[in-house]
């Protein structure tokens, strides 16, 4: 007889949901029927999560008008997905190394873990969800069962039981990405089989106008941190390795250039004491940290490179003749 029973995912429900949300107006017909007052959140093997998903691409093919397709993600980028590839398997900065660069061997210590806690956001299709005319094959969904107010069951297909599943053809795959098709592109070839699993936030037949909602407000509104800040950051990611090195990766003169903007900043016989915006915070009168670091590699730093480059190679030029 066939094994029926099917795998289960022990996931988190999270509650969010305020009062005066009931009095939103919602309507089906324009795809804004009103969603579940919760969430799921759960761990699943990154392969895992690619073999029961897929992509609902935005398109200009077939002349749709742009109120009729009902794809939220935008094309995929493959240099993307392989930069992430190569971030996961060694951290960075290493991941931004040349291939030249990784076989001379000379900058292990810029290897770090390649952490991705950011969660993937996911819709779980119903059986009754239709996408351009397709559905879910029924031996093909994912049923959600609440156990109690906190916790609840993801369960697998029947069939699911190899990263080589397939959905059924003509049929949609039971989970549809939307935030993070990039990240869980990143995972293939060497990376399939690894035990590495990636934070999942599930909703379950969440209507596909919130679901542009969502890619919208995750992806274009939240303002990403200046570049004063990140380099603010510096002297707690860096190591004291860091600090031996000159030439080679910019990780290195940024460190320098951020440790002299800091230097003239605090010193107490320093002119720009207390008078750089370290932050790059809004409304201060002061050039930013950004702005010294930047103009320190673009003039200072980049001398003190070319003298180090250039004694470097009269010193190996003193060697090659005696050798010779």
């Amino acid at each position: 007889m066939p094994d029926t029973k099917r795998s289960e995912i022990a996931a988190l429900k999270v509650t969010q949901w305020l009062k005066n949300w009931s009095d939103l107006q919602f309507d089906e017909t324009v795809h804004r029927r009103k969603p579940q007052p919760h969430f799921y959140v759960f761990g699943i093997r990154a392969a895992e999560l690619k073999a029961l998903s897929g992509i609902q691409p935005r398109t200009i093919e077939g002349g749709l008008p742009r109120s009729e397709d009902l794809g939220i993600q935008r094309k995929h980028d493959p240099e993307r997905s392989q930069e992430i590839h190569e971030f996961v398997q060694f951290g960075f900065p290493w991941s931004q190394l040349s291939e030249a660069k990784r076989s001379i061997g000379d900058y292990a210590d810029l290897r770090k873990p390649g952490w991705l806690p950011t969660s993937i956001v996911v819709n779980i299709l119903l059986k009754t969800d239709t996408r351009q005319s397709r559905t879910v094959a029924p031996e093909d969904v994912v049923d959600v069962e609440d156990r109690d107010a906190a916790g609840a069951s993801i369960i697998l297909p029947a069939a699911f039981k190899a990263l080589n599943w397939k959905c059924q053809a003509r049929h949609l795959p039971p989970i549809e990405i939307v935030d993070g098709q990039h990240r869980l592109g990143a995972f293939v070839e060497d990376l399939e089989g690894a035990d590495y699993q990636l934070p999942v936030v599930a909703f379950h037949g969440l209507d596909i106008s919130w679901q542009a909602y969502l890619f919208y407000t995750i992806n274009i509104k939240p303002k990403k941190i200046n570049a004063s800040l990140a380099f603010d950051m510096y002297p707690l990611l860096r190591t004291e390795d860091w600090l031996e090195r000159f030439e080679g990766h910019s990780v290195y003169r940024e460190t320098r250039a951020q440790e002299l903007t800091e230097a003239l900043w605090v010193h107490p016989e320093s002119p720009w004491k207390g008078r750089i915006n370290m932050l790059g915070e809004k409304g201060r009168r002061y050039p930013s940290q950004a702005g010294w670091v930047l103009s320190l590699l673009a003039s200072y730093v980049r001398l003190c490179v070319a003298s180090i480059m250039a004694r470097s190679g009269a010193y190996s030029g003193l060697k090659l003749a005696k050798t010779n």
